[in-house]
């Protein structure tokens, strides 16, 4: 699965679908957000203090980051 992993209103860092727009990981399901990383979905994001977190989160669950953030 290829994701981004973007930065929210928040300063909090989320991961994010690469084809399916508005799409945020929950930690177990994809749920929708809107362009500031707000979900709209009534589910929680996981969401990161860091980029790096967001990153080492991904790499376990074997997710692929795209080049383009």
């Amino acid at each position: 699965m290829i994701v981004r992993i973007r930065r929210g209103v928040f300063g909090r860092w989320y991961i994010i679908h690469e084809t399916l727009n508005g799409n945020a990981w929950s930690g177990s399901r994809w749920t929708t957000v809107d362009e500031d990383c707000v979900p709209t979905g009534g589910v929680q994001v996981r969401n990161f203090d860091t980029e790096d977190s967001a990153r080492s989160y991904c790499i376990s669950r074997d997710f692929t980051i795209s080049r383009e953030a």
